[in-house]
């Protein structure tokens, strides 16, 4: 009983250091918690409440930044700018998703945003004292918060269900576990966590089954790795050979596990610990440029997309902790080598999406250029083109079709039932399977909703019925594939003669024999009058 209460003491004791030293983004923890409670009681996970989350998260994050930025340069007023540019940004955020909520670039901006405040507090933590240990300690504190916490919402799962078999009958129990499950793992999982991150002068202790399982088994896996993509570099040079599509993926693990052992070993200076630190940036050189060099290949064979694009800035990562191993000053400035490198992928003219959408209209042109299929911005039909040639113009086509990007061209506007007529060839190559059967998906291009003079707005799924409230909208569904062939984006309405109207996120289904439409499934707001 003793060990319980001085369980508990030292857990309170913990969530008081964290909400002392992080109010503000425990309160912001507190909001996110409570919006999701919310929306599980009533049974409504509209996009106010996600807006809402989304700012909240984004609100407490900065706050987590500016505080450590106060305490590492003794700001005068840190706490009144913590509050002011917190809360503005937290607004900002929830007015920009409100308006903007199916623009694929705010999204990735504020996903850039959250990578570059959380690359600046890694920056700014490791000017404590004993940085050695910094993240060896900060993702052992978050594995046991996590875990204690969890451990906690498992019991108390197992005494609320004997609760309800033995005394009681919940009606919705069901929505009794989650909001357990929500508070703890949200908000005080969390929170505890907060109370783990170290003061600039505060000297970290690393528990020694944590420094087992990391310096030694798992980093001798690791080392079993590395040591296979040496087999396979060794066979590279004996054969000539590199197939350009095995490589990264095994590569890029490395690299990863790399990247979080020359972080966690900084403080051990013995056995494989040692040698990692000392030696494995040097290791990791050939393992690096074999990678470049596959994916060099593939680039140069079927041209950049965003997970290739995405590869290119991972490797400059990994070599910028190479570059900073051979260095006493330790990987501090990495993390904001990292925020450049999240801002250049999220926001402006180099971003993730339209690189590659750039990259991929160059690679079509290319190919319609060789075949003299292209005059300006006119496709000039040919289907006595190669195989080859057609697979590739296929797989360009619909990569810059299906696009997130609104870099529209005259390639994409292209629609789909028009694609032999352009180019001269079928936009598929049939097989017996499929041969009957073509595809069809509709997303809305219009990110606003007029509500003007309705009064009520229902969100609703639905599968596998044209029937909305009594409504029919088979005769729509044709009326989209006979005007835009199979795919496109485009404002999605239906107007009933009664007044209402339902407006589609997207539409799917699938047309067999051009005479059968079946297997719908969609997303729509119902708006009555």
């Amino acid at each position: 009983m003793k060990k319980i209460k001085d369980f508990l003491a030292r857990l309170i004791e913990r969530f008081l250091e964290s909400i002392k030293r992080f109010l503000l983004s425990n309160i912001f923890l507190a909001i996110i918690a409570l919006i999701l409670v919310i929306c599980i009681i009533i049974d409504d996970f509209d996009d106010l409440y996600m807006h809402l989350v989304t700012a909240s998260t984004l609100g407490g994050l900065t706050s987590f930044v500016l505080t450590l930025a106060t305490e590492k340069y003794n700001l005068q007023k840190g706490n009144i700018i913590n509050v002011v540019v917190s809360i503005s940004m937290a607004i900002i955020t929830y007015a920009i998703f409100h308006f903007f909520s199916e623009n694929t670039y705010v999204f990735l901006g504020y996903l850039g945003l959250l990578i570059v405040e959380l690359c600046i507090s890694f920056y700014l933590m490791y000017f404590i004292e004993d940085n050695k240990k910094l993240f060896a300690v900060l993702a052992s504190s978050l594995l046991y918060c996590y875990v204690m916490v969890t451990t906690i919402v498992v019991g108390l799962s197992i005494c609320l269900l004997a609760f309800q078999t033995l005394i009681y009958d919940f009606q919705d129990i069901d929505k009794v576990y989650l909001i357990i499950v929500t508070v703890c793992e949200v908000f005080v999982a969390n929170s505890l966590f907060l109370s783990y991150i170290p003061t600039i002068k505060e000297q970290l202790t690393i528990t020694k089954a944590y420094e087992n399982i990391l310096h030694k088994a798992t980093l001798t896996v690791y080392y079993v790795l590395v040591g296979i993509l040496y087999l396979y570099l060794a066979k590279v040079l004996i054969t000539f050979e590199l197939p350009i599509n095995r490589i990264n993926w095994f590569a890029s693990f490395a690299l990863l596990f790399y990247c979080i052992f020359y972080l966690s070993c900084q403080n051990n200076e013995k056995g494989l610990a040692l040698f990692h630190i000392k030696y494995g940036g040097y290791v990791m050189i050939p393992i690096l440029l074999m990678q470049s060099y596959a994916l060099f290949l593939r680039i140069n064979a079927y041209g950049l997309t965003t997970p290739r694009y995405l590869s290119i800035m991972f490797n400059l990562i990994g070599l910028a902790f190479v570059v900073s191993s051979f260095f006493k000053k330790g990987p501090k400035h990495v993390f904001l080598f990292m925020a450049v490198i999240a801002v250049i992928l999220s926001v402006g003219p180099f971003n993730m999406i339209d690189v590659p959408f750039k990259s991929q209209t160059r690679r079509m042109e290319k190919i319609l250029i060789k075949n003299e299929m292209l005059k300006g911005e006119t496709i000039i039909a040919n289907p006595s083109i190669s195989d080859e040639d057609k697979k590739e113009i296929r797989e360009i086509y619909y990569y810059l079709k299906y696009s997130d990007s609104d870099k529209e061209n005259y390639l994409t506007a292209i629609a789909e039932n028009d694609f032999e007529t352009v180019f001269g060839f079928k936009n598929y190559v049939y097989n017996d399977g499929n041969k009957d059967y073509k595809y069809c998906s509709y997303t809305n291009s219009n990110s606003v909703m007029d509500i003007e003079g309705y009064k009520s707005m229902e969100f609703v799924d639905y599968h596998d019925s044209f029937e909305i409230e009594g409504y029919d909208i088979k005769d729509y569904c044709w009326s989209l594939y006979n005007k835009y062939g199979q795919s496109h984006k485009t404002e999605l309405v239906y107007l009933a003669d009664d007044g209402t109207k339902i407006v589609f996120t997207n539409i799917n289904f699938t047309i067999k024999d051009e005479t059968e439409i079946t297997g719908v499934y969609f997303g729509c707001y119902i708006l009555r009058k």
